[in-house]
């Protein structure tokens, strides 16, 4: 019995088939320019995720250890940070990234204020290209706090972090330190929003929320909105 259809792929052979040869590798040559043009704006981007893996490396290990770089490890990140923006100098990842290097910093060596306004306008260049993102929101928030800049800016960043990433626990927690450092000056719709903040931290992350709290001399607020919790309850003593 005969079948009314071809089998897979039939048309499309055929379809070659009746291509003449010049028309052909005019084809096979456009496809392999495409493959080059997709290989080739791959690159830098691939180049730029190598050297923000060891940035990144960097700066989880300093958080973790909430202990302060050397000046010259701190140079020599930036140097990768530097590179990775030559490759790709518009990734608001790697923007964010910069911001977070300039932070800590700011923290070390003499250029204090200089390094404290870079991180500030790397943070601001990620957000510009990508609004959305809670991270960078409450980063900025965050660095604002620590650099003593309480002011419409810092309340805006606070706000637009927890609008756009409330249950992120990476922005709970980066959003408590901006709001313990900053509590007293917080807006009402913002310190509001710290209160429900505190409230959400999952239990697992309370003894990372009780750090926070004693860098900035906070635990009396925690004590308050989450004295319920038996590990608060033990730090609270």
């Amino acid at each position: 019995m005969e079948s009314g259809q071809g089998q897979p792929g039939t048309d499309l052979w055929a379809g070659l088939m009746g291509v003449p040869a010049l028309g052909l590798r005019i084809l096979a040559g456009g496809i392999v320019v495409a493959l080059l043009v997709v290989a080739v704006s791959a690159f830098p981007r691939g180049v730029a995720d190598v050297y923000a893996y060891f940035v990144q490396a960097h700066l989880d290990t300093w958080a973790k250890r909430r202990q302060l770089p050397k000046e010259q490890e701190w140079q020599q990140v930036r140097e990768l940070v530097r590179t990775a923006l030559d490759w790709t100098p518009e990734d608001p990842r790697l923007l964010q990234q910069a911001g977070r290097l300039y932070e800590w910093g700011a923290l070390i060596g003499e250029a204090r204020e200089e390094r404290s306004e870079r991180a500030l306008r790397y943070y601001r260049a990620s957000l510009s290209r990508r609004p959305a993102w809670p991270y960078a929101w409450a980063d900025l928030a965050a660095a604002k706090a620590r650099f003593g800049q309480i002011d419409a800016e810092f309340q805006r960043a606070f706000a637009r972090a927890l609008e756009t990433g409330p249950w992120e626990p990476e922005v709970q927690l980066n959003i408590a330190r901006a709001g313990f450092l900053a509590f007293k000056q917080l807006d009402r719709a913002n310190r509001a929003a710290l209160t429900r903040t505190l409230q959400r931290v999952s239990p697992r992350q309370l003894p990372e929320l009780i750090l926070i709290a004693r860098e900035s001399d906070s635990l009396w607020i925690l004590c308050t909105l989450r004295g319920d919790q038996r590990v608060v309850q033990r730090a609270c003593r």
